[in-house]
């Protein structure tokens, strides 16, 4: 079973360069740096948007974490308007996105869900290096 919003293993391609680039080392304080980094983006994008935006970037970056290649996560964001794009590099093996049983016991694995949930598109790459990008689109 395969996410709804999925859109491949092709990461976007983007001709300017992005409006936040981070170097994160691979450790618990990564998915904070790259909530905070993201304040910097408003380009105009209400609280709520923000919130969303920073939600997705924190569990892709958790994952990257938990499951990269242990070294420093790449973070890429382009803020064009009425939207955001990131691309997250963790170094790892890369994988296939599969749906997994809802986890009850409080350890984790809805990660990729909940960036689905509220995500315009998304992807991961299929072989190394490890990356996921995700697109979310300002309500209108």
């Amino acid at each position: 079973m395969t996410f709804e919003r999925w859109a491949g293993s092709e990461r976007p391609r983007h001709l300017d360069d992005p409006s936040l680039a981070l170097m994160i080392p691979s450790n618990y304080d990564a998915p904070a740096l790259a909530r905070r980094a993201l304040m910097g983006l408003t380009n105009g994008y209400d609280d709520h948007f923000i919130a969303d935006a920073q939600l997705l970037i924190s569990e892709v970056v958790t994952n990257a974490v938990r499951h990269g290649g242990g070294g420093d996560i790449d973070v890429a964001v382009w803020a064009p308007e009425g939207a955001l794009e990131a691309v997250v590099c963790d170094g790892g093996p890369g994988f296939t996105p599969l749906r997994s049983a809802t986890s009850t016991n409080g350890n984790g694995g809805m990660g990729l869900e909940v960036v689905d949930t509220f995500c315009e598109s998304r992807g991961s790459s299929h072989d190394a290096p490890g990356t996921v990008w995700f697109r979310v689109a300002v309500a209108s």
